[in-house]
This record gives C-alpha cells, structure tokens and sequence, in this order.
C-alpha cells in the first residue's frame, strides 16, 4: 500500500447510516477519513424486510424512502460527494459485508455501540460480525463526534515491528501527512514475566530483570524511530513497559484516531482482534481504526516484540 502523496491511501469507504446519532457520528469519522484518505465513500442505510407483511405496518417502499431520507441529510451536513445504496436485509453487518465486498471496499465504517460512554468507542455486538468478514479495514467512531469538532489534530498508532503494525503505521503516516494531524507512536515492551527454566529464576536479581526491560525498551525506541523515518513524517515517538492492551487504551486519551493491525493468526488478510485488538475495541476514548493484516510480509518482516522469549542479561 505505498502511495505517492498525490495518491489516495484509500479507494473505497462504506459508512452504515440508518438516521441514529451513532449513525451521525460514524458519517463524521467517515467524512474524516475520507478526506484525510481521498476516498469515496459510500453511505449505505439498510432496512428490514417483512417475510409476511401485514396491512396496516409501514410497507418496503416506505422503509427506503425513509433509509433514502437519512443517507441525504448525513450528505448534506458533511458536505460529502458520496454514493447513496439502500438495501434490505436483517442483518445490517451482514448488508454492509456484502455492499463492501462488492464495492471492493477499503474500510467499513461503524458507529459507537449503545452503550458506548460519552467520548468511547466500542463495537456492538452486532458490528462485531464485521471482524474477520471480508478484505477490508473496520473504523469504529466515538460517540459524541458528530456534535463535538470532527476532525483529525491528532493520530496515534501503535508499533511493535511486525507486518500488521508496519501497515498501521504507513495508514497512519499517510492520513496524518495529508491531513496536517500530528503523528504520535507509541511501542509497547511486553514486561509480563517470561517463562524462565528453575535456574534461570534461581540467577535471576532484580538488577538484572531492570537491565533486560530497559535494554528491550531502547531497542523498541530504536525500530520505531528507523519506521518512522522511511515515511517522512515528523511523529512523537514513546517507547513504554507494561500490558500492551492497557498501555494503548491509556494512550487513546490523547487522540482523535488511533490506528492499529490486527492479530497475526491464520493466513487470511482480514481484521482479526486478537487481545490487545479486543480490549481496544471494547473500550477506546478515540475512535479507532483497524487495518487488516497483509496478506504476505511486509517491510522488514515479523519482528513483534510481542512473540519474543527475551533472553536474560547476567549481572557482572
């Protein structure tokens, strides 16, 4: 995915609107995004479908015109050039999966989940059918957005050396050069205690163990630096200890969009959460965007941190 500046990062956005304030708030990320990105969009509302229907209840033709009614507005108040799709079908993941799949979609773009905290982003239950469904990127919007100042200051992403992190990073880089949003990186040494053989914790000191997490926090500092530089971008780069889940979702205070890859299981280039990917999608204070993971290696190939055994420095 590297582009030229005058390239869009993104080609395709589908954004889920149905005329719901978490409907607003997921049209302000995609408007954000979009253009940040030089992505079209496509606004989809999706209506139920009757298998029987019975006089007197509002009839299909009624559903889209109403569905028609809210893509129009949201178009109008973002003052967006996007496509307008209705559909009909139970169920609105499913619905948005296969408007994307067909429109070849870069990222499908979604609301908070109802019971998201003011300034939070997480998924609903429902949107969850969306991880791990096809191709494309999943973008979760903060709840309040729309009413507060939609636009992109500030982009984080988290960074550990590994393909799906390299990704993030370039999305990241390239929506932060185009929109003028600063870029700030944050790298996380996993200092949970490794599995260590009976001897290894019989020669284990406390002075060594600090030795071994700083070493491996400089180290971490390092390759971020280097990635950073290879986009060009000024970036704030933070290098910390801790639980990688907790330290990221920490850091989503400070941003408008954190940008992170998804886990590195299976073969299939698609958004899986794994742990971190999980705690950050079940509670952000920034609206959150996960790119799918490469289909091959990228870059300077897996090197995550995260997958390591640390070896033990001996104290003199």
């Amino acid at each position: 995915m590297s582009q030229t500046a005058d390239e869009p990062l993104f080609q395709r956005l589908v954004v889920g609107a149905d005329g719901s304030a978490e409907a607003h708030d997921a049209v302000a990320l995609g408007a954000m995004i979009a253009s940040a990105s030089g992505a079209d969009v496509s606004l989809l509302g999706v209506y139920p479908t009757a298998l029987f229907p019975i006089k007197g209840m509002t009839d299909r033709q009624t559903e889209r015109r109403v569905a028609e009614k809210a893509l129009e507005y949201e178009r109008r108040r973002w003052d967006i050039a996007a496509s307008v799709h209705t559909t009909s079908d139970f169920s609105i993941p499913r619905a948005l999966s296969h408007h994307a799949e067909r429109w070849k979609a870069d990222v499908i773009v979604v609301g908070p989940g109802v019971n998201a905290a003011e300034g939070h982003a997480s998924i609903s239950p429902r949107s969850r059918q969306l991880l791990g469904s096809g191709h494309f990127g999943l973008a979760i919007a903060r709840r309040g957005l729309a009413e507060s100042d939609p636009q992109l200051h500030t982009i984080g992403v988290g960074y550990d050396a590994a393909p799906e992190s390299e990704l993030a990073l370039e999305v990241a880089a390239g929506l932060a050069r185009r929109s003028g949003a600063e870029l700030k990186l944050l790298t996380v040494v996993d200092d949970r205690l490794p599995m260590l053989s009976a001897r290894q914790w019989m020669t284990l000191t406390e002075a060594d163990l600090k030795s071994m997490w700083e070493s491996h926090r400089e180290q971490a500092a390092q390759e971020a630096r280097k990635a950073v530089e290879e986009y060009h971008v000024t970036a704030t780069i933070e290098a910390v200890r801790g639980d990688p889940a907790e330290c990221l979702r920490a850091f989503t205070q400070q941003l408008d969009l954190l940008v992170i890859g998804s886990r590195r299981w299976g073969t299939l280039a698609r958004v899986l959460a794994g742990s971190v990917g999980e705690a950050l999608v079940a509670d952000s204070q920034c609206s959150l965007l996960m790119v799918p993971r490469p289909a091959a290696p990228r870059g300077r190939g897996d090197r995550s941190r995260a997958v390591e055994q640390p070896a033990i420095q001996q104290g003199s």
